[in-house]
């Protein structure tokens, strides 16, 4: 699992599990695990749910204790990252404190990991505050600690998103040029995994800024990222989009931007993202609706969301 997260050779390890015989996975429950986590770290997600019930199954009762609690603690670890890049950020929080109270101490890279789930759940509960961010601080150092690259630049990359969102702008451009500072020496952020969320994260600040140009540019460099990526996390793909919309109708174009959000939500149905994701990108649009004057439209939506409020 370190070596998908480290070096991006998932596509190199999917090979190689997948020239082992299935009956040799199976009866090891670690080989399953690492057989889920690859397929989910090349987007292949009910497979790798697939192989995380067969890691359930094969604990029979010779494994050892502390082995088998290891492995229960991996299995909800892994379904917590599979919530998170489904957009279910609530989900992956309850699944990351179930991997906390089942890993021991030896597995660091997976309580850490772990610890970073839990640092994501200001994005279910909007809750930004001190407490979020002291959660979002303590998840770096034990992954830089471990020599992580890929998670350390995730944990970066959310607490700058978290000072975003708290209106800390300058602490938030400071805390993305910290992430860059990480990339391999001589390559582009950009080349990790995580390339796509660094980018839009940074397009949305520059959004904040009003510096619509820049924020267009970073916006549309990461969402292209996450498509040729081997992951595609929810939560950053409907980030990106949502802001290009308001982007395109600040600009003039919100045709453009409503036609953008259609075409969102056509993916994000077919990709199975979580249902707040979904109704996020269906608010907005609605919103654009009523102020383009399509009342019509927007009483549809309302009616069939069953909305009671006034928009």
């Amino acid at each position: 699992v370190e070596g998908i997260t480290q070096a991006g050779q998932a596509q190199t390890i999917l090979r190689w599990m997948n020239s082992l015989p299935e009956a040799v996975v199976r009866a090891h429950p670690r080989l399953c695990v690492y057989h889920a986590a690859v397929l989910m770290f090349t987007n292949q997600i009910p497979p790798a749910e697939t192989w995380l019930r067969a890691a359930e199954r094969a604990l029979l009762p010779g494994v050892p204790a502390d082995e088998s609690q290891a492995i229960l603690g991996w299995v909800a670890l892994l379904r917590a990252d599979i919530a998170r890049v489904n957009g279910d950020m609530a989900q992956a929080v309850v699944l990351a404190h179930q991997a906390l109270s089942h890993l021991p101490e030896r597995e660091a890279l997976a309580r850490a990991v772990a610890v970073l789930n839990v640092a994501h759940g200001y994005l279910a509960d909007g809750d930004v505050g001190a407490a979020a961010e002291q959660r979002a601080v303590a998840a770096i150092e034990p992954l830089r600690r471990l020599g992580n690259l890929f998670a350390t630049m995730i944990s970066v990359t959310n607490l700058a998103r978290l000072h975003t969102m708290q209106g800390q702008l300058r602490q938030a451009a400071a805390t993305f040029a910290l992430a860059k500072e990480m990339a391999p020496a001589g390559g582009r952020v950009g080349e990790l995994l995580n390339g796509g969320a660094y980018y839009v994260g940074l397009g949305r600040l520059h959004y904040e800024w009003d510096d619509l140009e820049d924020a267009q540019r970073y916006l549309t460099l990461g969402l292209e990222m996450a498509r040729e990526g081997l992951s595609v996390n929810g939560d950053v793909v409907t980030l990106g989009h949502l802001t290009l919309a308001r982007i395109q109708k600040a600009q003039g174009d919100a045709g453009g931007g409503l036609a953008l959000l259609e075409d969102f939500l056509k993916s994000a149905r077919a990709r199975g993202f979580a249902a707040p994701l979904i109704a996020r990108a269906m608010a907005i649009r609605a919103r654009m609706w009523l102020e383009q004057g399509d009342l019509a439209a927007a009483e549809r939506w309302a009616a069939d969301a069953g909305v009671i409020k006034d928009l």
